[in-house]
């Protein structure tokens, strides 16, 4: 029994051992097998005419901030409020030209308003000239009675 036993073992290792390089020689084939298709065949390729079309079919965003070459601060000489823009934005401008109105009848009210004042200083100053004028006269007027002895 004994032999029996170390007969079946040694018949083991024996199958084991062929089938580990049966094995082996099938998984060595297919591998020169792979290696032996070339390398460089050529690929199939899928020839088409260029057209030019209006519309891109597509497009990339990126994130940026704009920045002009030359900026100016616009800022008012006066107070008021803007009745009229005369540009848009992003519009080229020249020196001189009309960018805003500004409402007019705060400021043609306080022209009147001056006008009237310079007149009621006129005419004040005509009414002092006439007094000065009176009193002079009546100065005049006391100095001679004195001097003459006469009654004004």
């Amino acid at each position: 029994m004994l032999n029996r036993t170390k007969l079946k073992n040694k018949l083991m290792k024996r199958v084991s051992i062929y089938a580990f390089l049966l094995l082996s020689l099938i998984a060595c084939k297919s591998k020169q097998q792979q290696q032996g298709a070339p390398q460089n065949a050529p690929v199939p390729v899928t020839v088409m005419q260029v057209t030019e079309s209006g519309i891109a079919a597509y497009y990339d965003e990126y994130p940026g901030i704009l920045v002009p070459l030359n900026e100016s601060e616009i800022r008012p000489q006066v107070t008021g409020y803007i009745t009229g823009i005369f540009f848009k934005d992003g519009d080229k401008v020249v020196k001189g030209q009309k960018l805003y109105s500004i409402d007019q009848q705060t400021y043609d009210a306080n022209y009147q308003a001056a006008l009237a004042n310079i007149a009621l200083q006129e005419t004040n100053l005509l009414k002092a000239k006439k007094r000065r004028r009176a009193l002079s006269c009546f100065r005049q007027a006391g100095r001679n009675c004195k001097t003459t002895g006469r009654l004004c």
